[in-house]
């Protein structure tokens, strides 16, 4: 959180498990913000979908530092359905 008591938050997406996680997609940074919203569209190859999982990190991003996390998930994808759209937040 920047000393206005605001952020720049975006999140980080991968696909995989245990130790097999792919390369990082990111969204686009939202300054000055507690309240972002994003409709961004990933593409993301999917090996396992039994054993594959969703993983969102969020983070502040940071200027003059390392950029802090702010919270994160993972979501097993076997019970998802492909093509749907799941907004359960």
């Amino acid at each position: 959180m920047d000393t206005t008591g605001k952020s720049d938050p975006y999140v980080e997406v991968q696909v995989g498990y245990e130790y097999k996680w792919s390369k990082v997609w990111k969204t686009k940074v939202k300054n000055n913000t507690l309240s972002p919203v994003w409709n961004e569209e990933f593409t993301i190859p999917v090996g396992d979908v039994y054993q594959a999982r969703i993983r969102l990190k969020l983070k502040d991003k940071d200027i003059m530092s390392a950029d802090d996390q702010m919270g994160g998930i993972e979501i097993p994808l076997k019970g998802l359905e492909k093509g749907a759209v799941h907004d359960k937040w």
